[in-house]
């Protein structure tokens, strides 16, 4: 009998609220780690990424993907 895999991968186009980032590919990932804290569960980075990117983190898929979004919205503004 095969275990499940623990780690699986979704694409997702998401559009960014912010006027000056443009539309991007966001990639989601279920890694569920094995620890006690469910806060790390999925994982979303943009389609581009390369390391050292940011990395949004969540208990969901969609609090990932809003980390992940306010990462790059606070980014643009230290940049700006």
């Amino acid at each position: 009998m095969h275990a499940a895999p623990r780690y699986r991968c979704k694409h997702i186009k998401a559009v960014m609220t912010s006027e000056k980032l443009a539309p991007a590919i966001i990639k989601t990932h279920f890694v569920y780690p094995p620890i006690p804290d469910r806060n790390f569960d999925w994982s979303a980075t943009f389609d581009s990424y390369e390391p050292g990117n940011l990395i949004g983190y969540g208990p969901t898929e969609e609090a990932a993907i809003a980390d992940l979004r306010g990462q790059a919205e606070d980014e643009k503004e230290i940049q700006a």
